[in-house]
């Protein structure tokens, strides 16, 4: 008896005996490795229902997606055996488990690259890119591999043939394009800042990519076999392989924050510049390495109230000294102002940033703030009492500042007649006063606003405190747009907040700003044309631009 569509003139597409024994083989192998993935994935459920998180994205996608190679595995091998006769119905199920196979497969690997992207328009970008090429990848299946098996006409069979290859293709594209970002994102914006402990899962990466490809060449493959339906038995073993290295990849993260948890609460006790006295004698952990250029920093996650997180991605054990400041000469010495931070962080690009417009000659050391290097006793004994970062120690003057604004007017009064002068010194009252009136701006009206808009769509979530409350971000948008009434009243009459000389109060706009320009502010400035060209020019600064790359 024909199924539901199946035309009179349909002629059956049931492998040979050799290729059955193919098909049972690959399903064999496919049940294992379903075990194995469900195993690992119940794992992964368990840990995140401990920490509260049971119905993360990740975890949801997880279990679709093994869902989807199953529910396609299981039916394919039913119509190739010949259990299930060939119908619409039996095709349209394999389709929609590709369909899922193909989906959650991607947005996994997304998923990934997001803990190291902050810009939320970015990651955006990717996320709904991809789903859009692989929506019309699946719509495509539904309009041509489904006609092709009901056998419609030859045309559409010879169609199916080809574009079969040619979206096997593409998926193998759009997977080594993603696999590629996040490799090169691992690089740039963990171990380039000295945080060698990636190191691992840049190479565990690599090395599953190239098993990835290779599986996607394999699949490729078999769509040249003499039977023209078996290769789809393969789709089953090749995605459940593909997702237990995704959680792979997941449990190698989670293995390394563990790791460094433990290696910091194990570290010895630190002198007061945070170096433990081993480090201090032999050298051990810290690394110092200096350059002719500046090395240039790129934005990642960092949180509210200067201290940088992320969905818990890590770095190197405890606090890792790498230089990145610029050197005019070639004699060598030591130089004393030493940045404890990360790069990348909004706090401590400040700091960076008023350095570098002062042409001052500094250490940035990374600390460790995705392992908790600064929430230990010890670097709230040594560094910041709350627990936060950046921290500048002066060796020369035997200063220690904490909190970013305090250290850039720290760094403006010290070297005050060398590089830019950021503020004006308290003999001027009248410049003084239009100072201290411009911070008061920018802490009331502008960072007020512009930190919790990042903190609920940014921070929050990757910090699995739920979605951001749109309520909220509604809200300060609109102070911030009445507050930028203010600001284009002032910037109309003069170049910049304090006068026409660029201070402190206009740099600390820069690194919550231009987070936020990518959530909505941009949307703001064409309606005040002195605070864009005002904002424009402060983003153009030789200063931000060495600290500061967005990708």
């Amino acid at each position: 008896m024909a199924g539901f569509l199946i035309p009179p003139w349909y002629e059956s597409e049931k492998p040979g005996d050799l290729e059955i024994n193919i098909v049972s083989i690959i399903f064999g192998c496919s049940l294992g490795a379903t075990l194995f993935t469900a195993a690992m994935a119940i794992r992964q459920t368990l840990s995140a229902y401990r920490r509260g998180r049971l119905f993360s994205a990740y975890i949801v996608m997880c279990w679709l997606d093994w869902i989807g190679c199953n529910i396609m595995g299981t039916v394919t091998y039913c119509w190739l055996r010949g259990i299930a006769p060939p119908s619409f119905w039996v095709f349209f199920f394999i389709i929609v488990a590709w369909s899922m196979q193909i989906q959650f497969t991607l947005q996994i690997i997304i998923n990934r690259i997001s803990l190291l992207l902050v810009n939320k328009r970015n990651i955006n970008r990717v996320k709904w890119g991809v789903a859009l090429i692989a929506s019309l990848i699946n719509i495509s299946g539904f309009c041509i591999w489904i006609p092709a098996r009901l056998q419609i006409s030859p045309l559409y069979e010879h169609i199916n043939i080809v574009w079969d290859r040619t979206e096997k293709a593409i998926f193998l594209v759009v997977d080594l394009a993603l696999n590629m970002y996040f490799i090169y994102l691992v690089r740039s914006r963990l171990i380039k800042y000295g945080l060698t402990k990636y190191n691992k899962l840049f190479y565990f990466n690599v090395a599953m990519e190239i098993i990835s490809v290779s599986l996607d060449c394999i699949l490729m493959g078999a769509t040249f076999l003499p039977s023209p339906v078996v290769y789809v038995q393969f789709h089953q073993l090749v995605y459940l392989i593909k997702l237990y290295i995704e959680m792979n990849v997941a449990s190698l993260l989670g293995h390394i924050v563990r790791d460094s948890r433990q290696q910091n609460n194990n570290r010895p006790p630190t002198n007061r510049f945070g170096r433990n006295d081993l480090e201090h004698s032999a050298g051990g952990r810290i690394t110092t390495s200096i350059s002719s250029n500046h090395v240039t920093h790129v934005r990642l996650a960092d949180q509210f109230d200067d201290t940088t997180y992320l969905s818990k991605p890590q770095q190197e054990d405890g606090i890792v000294k790498k230089t990145e400041t610029t050197v005019s000469s070639t004699s060598t010495y030591a130089m004393t102002l030493k940045l404890y931070g990360y790069g990348p962080s909004t706090c401590t690009l400040r700091v960076c940033t008023v350095l570098e417009e002062k042409g001052l000659e500094y250490e940035l050391i990374t600390v460790d703030v995705f392992a908790g290097a600064h929430e230990t006793k010890a670097y709230a004994t040594n560094f910041h009492p709350f627990n936060k970062i950046p921290v500048l120690v002066d060796e020369e003057a035997g200063i220690r500042v904490f909190e970013s604004r305090a250290i850039a007017h720290y760094i403006a009064a010290k070297y005050r007649g060398k590089g830019i002068e950021l503020s004006p010194p308290e003999s001027d009252i009248k410049a003084y006063a239009a100072f201290q009136q411009a911070l008061s701006m920018e802490a009331a009206y502008f960072d007020h606003n512009v930190s919790t808009i990042a903190l609920e769509e940014v921070f929050n979530p990757r910090k699995g405190l739920g979605p951001a409350n749109k309520d909220i971000v509604k809200a300060k948008f609109k102070d911030l747009d009445e507050s930028l009434v203010g600001y284009e009243r002032i910037l109309s009459k003069q170049k910049y907040l304090a006068g026409d000389q660029v201070t402190l109060a206009d740099l600390f706009h820069l690194p919550y700003g231009q987070l936020t320009e990518a959530l909505g502010l941009s949307g703001l400035l064409p309606k005040y044309p002195a605070v864009e060209k005002w904002w424009n020019g402060l983003k153009e600064r030789e200063s931000w631009k060495k600290v500061n790359v967005e990708i």
